[in-house]
């Protein structure tokens, strides 16, 4: 079986958990997270995308990002979230005319990306104010 590069937010205690040496986890193929031998209850996976933010910082499903998506003529900022589907990364820019990017090294570049947040932790966050 192929490893893969993942956190996990852990609903239950609220809180991100970074891949690391010291802490291991499993995924069943029914998509059940086993941290040691016991099954963890509300849990959701998040893959890394393989692609690290122009800052250096790994970008992973349900991040939450910024990108300069203008050109020569307009400069145009945005935010979105970045998700996973048909097998690919991928955030939605634009007001009008919204286009989807599939997020790679050529793109973080040119949209100059970076991370800001994520679903889970804003979340959290607006809930304790």
């Amino acid at each position: 079986m192929k490893n893969f590069m993942a956190r996990i937010w852990d609903g239950k205690n609220q809180q991100m958990i970074y891949p690391s040496e010291s802490f291991y986890w499993t995924l069943s193929l029914g998509g059940e997270v086993f941290m040691g031998n016991k099954v963890q209850e509300d849990c959701d996976v998040m893959p890394f995308s393989g692609v690290c933010d122009i800052e250096g910082n790994e970008i992973y499903e349900g991040d939450i990002i910024i990108a300069d998506y203008g050109d020569e003529y307009e400069e145009k900022k945005g935010r979105s979230t970045v998700i996973y589907k048909d097998g690919d990364f991928h955030f939605i820019m634009g007001g009008y005319e919204r286009i989807e990017w599939t997020v790679c090294k050529q793109i973080v570049k040119d949209f100059k990306i970076k991370v800001v947040d994520n679903i889970y932790e804003k979340a959290q966050r607006k809930v304790q104010k």
